[in-house]
């Protein structure tokens, strides 16, 4: 930045760059969220079942995986689950920000605004306007999307084992 104004190749590259990784990072929980709803639910491995799955809104997946983590009997596994979705969750609200707000310069700072969303809380009388988004919340964002996808990978692996231990026990 110069002057208090925004260095148009630097600052919107790093912004930019950051909101990808932000968006690439969702999908890919999104991803992981696919795998463990075809792991938790009884459904019949076919080569069309994961598409059909993907194709699910991830608030869907979420609250398909928080139900049936119930019935996982392991105290610590379930948490875990439960933590993991919510931390999903959480991402994919991070996601909505960044793909649906606009950027826009604020004290020399590139920073995320929705004007619809401003114009509507300005007219509740009892709401208090949210700060606007700057690249350090992006940045938190992107370490929490990393270490929810991280989590992610452990969940799956207990996943499969849980679901190997039930397979046994119904085979017997």
């Amino acid at each position: 930045m110069t002057d208090g104004k925004v260095d148009g190749d630097t600052e919107i590259r790093i912004f930019c760059e950051n909101v990808g990784e932000l968006v690439l990072w969702a999908s890919a929980l999104d991803a992981q969220l696919t795998k463990a709803v075809i792991r938790v639910c009884p459904l019949t491995e076919s080569t069309m079942l994961e598409p059909v799955v993907a194709e699910l809104d991830a608030r869907a997946k979420v609250e398909i995986i928080r139900a049936s983590s119930k019935h996982v009997t392991s105290a610590a596994w379930s948490k875990g689950i439960k933590k993991w979705v919510d931390q999903a969750e959480k991402v994919n609200g991070y996601r909505n920000i960044v793909a649906h707000h606009q950027v826009s310069v604020s004290d020399g700072n590139l920073i995320l605004y929705s004007v619809q969303a401003r114009k509507l809380l300005k007219r509740i009388t009892a709401s208090k306007l949210a700060p606007a988004k700057t690249i350090d919340d992006i940045k938190r964002w992107v370490e929490e999307a990393r270490n929810a996808h991280r989590q992610g990978q452990s969940v799956l692996a207990n996943l499969d084992r849980f679901a190997k231990e039930g397979a046994k026990h119904r085979a017997k």
